[in-house]
């Protein structure tokens, strides 16, 4: 192996042999749209802070921190809160990175980071490629600099992808992830979508059903009894779908139907953009973004028959309409809503008002026979039976169960007390070095002891002062439920504050048996 000359770094005052190297970690990411640039790749990446390292006898090589495939707008990467962690723990004295967009390309969290987080550990931070040292440069200006540049790029790639996915759109180009049933991407473009046989005739069979009558419900029921397979399990058949639990029972639902009888994809028509990105979330978009576009491919059924089929829907939901308005008395709340389930398929119970009585029902078997045995209750039978097991486990639930904070406010007070007097000790310490009572050295050591001990101290008070707001919190609950289970000792009337407090789930057996979870662990 050749010799590496250091005549070049004559300038440099050599490290001592008695003093520790810094442990070091190597940082290094690459993002997806870093894939195409073999300059960052992760063996380049290394291969540049292992050379710098190795010029820098005072470095040691702690670790390589590696996040593959994440994006520099973000800092919640796996890597990245690792090595924060080490270097909390001490572990970690200085990092390297190629350069500043490998650490991040957000200004004002790369500032932080650089600026002020950094320094006020001691921590050196180096990027190679920038030429920068903490340790000799000036951080605040060449960072802000830098990371202008970067949060600029990252900012403009964004506005491009989104003007290359609007352009496509405009064009009739389909940029979803997954095609809507009846179709299946162009082998040649994926952006194209093509009429996928099988499925379609589904499809058209439940537009014939709508234009003959049918309910929603009455398609259901028949798509079932033919056993015929839904969207996601015929995905899931074709390799669309690759995770079984996201293909569902295999039942078909009314929202199902609903989706397919109310989209205009069937006619040929692509209507795109109803949902944005925006701080990296996906949320729903203003009507102005929408974008439409006719004959982007093929049509299943005729816009005829779409359009006969939306009258028919829309006269049945006007009718609803009047209907329920016909109704002496408007809907009550449904107290138990996500609570009631059948005993036998799991499915949750349906509730319906018939002739101003409630009733909760498995609706399981009217949509897939065979599925369930079918399951009922009254509303009022229903409350009288959950009230009954209130009532017969009212003592248990009433025991003074609030935490106790007495110790904790107790510690708490001793805690402050000596927290009061932290900096009395440093004057003292002062004035016995200055009288030469003590060495230099003692004292350093005895004042970081001190700082030590302070440091304890306010970690456990702010540790016991959350600890106290949390019992106080539920101290206060535990007042509430007392006090609304006393209310409900008189009235006998059920709340949604009680049934909240109290129940997980509730169970109908075909014998009207009721069986309750309750919260509480006994």
């Amino acid at each position: 192996m050749s010799r590496r000359s250091r005549k070049q770094n004559n300038d440099i005052t050599p490290v001592s042999i008695n003093n520790p190297s810094i442990m070091t970690a190597g940082y290094v990411r690459l993002s997806v749209k870093d894939l195409k640039h073999e300059g960052d790749s992760i063996e380049t990446q290394k291969r540049i802070i292992l050379n710098h390292i190795d010029n820098h006898p005072e470095l040691q090589l702690s670790e390589f921190y590696i996040d593959d495939g994440v994006s520099g707008t973000t800092y919640d990467r796996a890597a990245f809160n690792k090595m924060m962690e080490d270097m909390e723990k001490g572990k970690i004295g200085c990092i390297v990175v190629k350069d500043i967009t490998r650490f991040g390309r957000n200004m004002i969290d790369t500032g932080y980071y650089t600026t002020q987080y950094f320094p006020s550990k001691g921590i050196r931070f180096i990027s190679v490629n920038d030429d920068f040292d903490s340790a000799r440069d000036d951080v605040e200006l060449i960072f802000t600099i830098k990371s202008l540049f970067s949060e600029y790029y990252a900012t403009d790639i964004g506005n491009k992808v989104r003007s290359v996915i609007k352009n496509q759109m405009e064009r009739g180009k389909f940029v979803g992830s997954r095609p809507p049933f009846g179709y299946v991407k162009a082998p040649r473009d994926c952006h194209q979508l093509v009429v996928d046989k099988p499925a379609a005739d589904v499809v058209k069979q439940i537009f014939e059903w709508a234009e003959k009558g049918d309910s929603i419900s009455e398609i259901v029921r028949s798509l079932n009894d033919l056993k015929i397979a839904t969207p996601s399990h015929y995905w899931l058949q074709a390799g669309i779908i690759k995770n079984e639990n996201m293909a569902g029972d295999g039942r078909w639902q009314a929202r199902t139907v609903s989706k397919i009888l109310f989209n205009e994809v069937y006619v040929g028509k692509l209507v795109q953009g109803k949902t944005k990105i925006a701080n990296n979330k996906q949320r729903s978009a203003s009507l102005d973004n929408l974008i439409e576009v006719e004959n982007a491919h093929e049509a299943i059924i005729s816009t005829e028959l779409f359009s006969k089929v939306q009258e028919i829907l829309c006269r049945k939901a006007i009718k609803r309409a009047s209907s329920n308005k016909s109704q002496n008395e408007p809907y009550t709340t449904n107290l138990f809503a996500g609570r009631i389930f059948c005993a036998y398929c799991g499915s949750p119970l349906n509730r319906k008002k018939s002739h101003q009585t409630y009733i909760y029902r498995c609706t399981v078997n009217y949509s897939a026979p065979g599925q369930c045995i079918g399951n009922s209750i009254k509303e009022d039978t229903l409350k009288k039976a959950i009230s009954e097991q209130i009532i017969q486990h009212m003592e248990a639930l009433s025991d003074d169960n609030s935490p106790d904070t007495e110790l904790v406010q107790h510690e708490l007070k001793m805690i402050q007390a000596e927290l009061s007097n932290k900096d009395a000790l440093v004057p003292i310490l002062f004035e016995s070095l200055h009288n030469g009572d003590i060495s230099e050295d003692e004292f350093r050591e005895m004042k970081s002891k001190h700082q030590q001990k302070i440091d304890r101290l306010e970690k456990r008070r702010e540790q016991l002062t959350l600890q106290y707001e949390e019992q106080e919190a539920a101290r206060k609950n535990w007042l509430e439920l007392k006090s609304a289970l006393c209310k409900f000792s008189q009235t006998k009337e059920l709340t949604q504050y009680l049934v909240d407090k109290l129940l997980i789930s509730i169970v109908i057996h075909k014998d009207g048996k009721v069986l309750l979870e309750f919260k509480m662990s006994d």
